[in-house]
């Protein structure tokens, strides 16, 4: 025999990565002798940065285990909680939470910026130079394209599901656990430096008229130079900012 059947239940979100006539329940999928569970899971479009936990007749195992012939394997995203000890796949996050975003999620990129997240985007960007720079700085990838999150050297990634930025930002903001890490108004949402109060009086001459006029807290870009106040467009930015600080509860 030189392949053999497994039986793959996908929990929880996961089964929204396969084909609709595979969601409803498990699946019975032919594969080579020799394939570990990552190629079986990874084969199916699902990336291993999507995946915490892998029971073997509940028998918790890693990504290089090789399923046996009828073996039930089931199949779960992070976050969820077991009665008895398992091996969690996902490496814990850094204690520096930094983003890397492609060029599908460019309005989400300014959200995490908007919330304090050093957040690379270029649309420039090719995979093997995100690859890179996630992997170099420890970087976590947000895309729509599951190829590059399959790339074995990486390690922090997640596909993000809607079309919406404002549920994008949820999204990653439950998926991480960031609603106690957001610090709003520190990082340019333009170029991703750091932003830093300015005396009024030392930028007065480049200031208009109304500007002056009206506002005294001023914040600058160490590294574009670009300066913020809280103009008519600020109620919204907070409300946005309050609402992803508690869209984990």
């Amino acid at each position: 025999m030189t392949g053999h059947s497994v039986i793959l239940h996908f929990h929880e979100n996961l089964a929204g990565f396969l084909p609709v006539r595979d969601r409803s329940g498990p699946i019975k999928k032919q594969f080579p002798c020799t394939s570990t569970i990552k190629d079986i899971i990874e084969s199916l479009g699902i990336p291993h940065t999507e995946i915490d936990v892998i029971l073997a007749h509940d028998r918790s195992v890693d990504f290089s285990y090789r399923p046996h012939h009828l073996e039930v394997i089931r199949i779960f995203p992070p976050h969820i909680e077991f009665e008895t000890p398992v091996i969690r796949l996902l490496p814990e996050i850094p204690a520096l939470v930094r983003f890397i975003c492609d060029v599908h999620v460019g309005k989400l990129c300014r959200v995490l910026r908007l919330c304090g997240f050093d957040t690379l985007y270029k649309t420039v960007f090719s995979d093997s130079e995100i690859i890179g720079l996630a992997v170099s700085e420890q970087r976590i990838v947000l895309t729509r394209d599951r190829g590059i999150l399959k790339h074995t050297e990486l390690q922090y990634g997640y596909c993000v599901r809607s079309d919406s930025w404002r549920e994008q930002a949820h999204e990653v903001v439950k998926r991480f656990s960031l609603s106690h890490r957001i610090s709003p108004f520190t990082v340019c949402p333009v170029c991703n430096g750091c932003l830093h109060e300015v005396d009024k009086k030392a930028i007065q001459d480049i200031l208009e008229e109304k500007t002056k006029k009206f506002y005294d807290k001023f914040t600058r870009c160490q590294s574009c130079g670009k300066i913020y106040w809280e103009g008519s467009h600020y109620p919204n930015l907070v409300e946005l900012t309050d609402e992803l600080r508690g869209c984990e509860g």
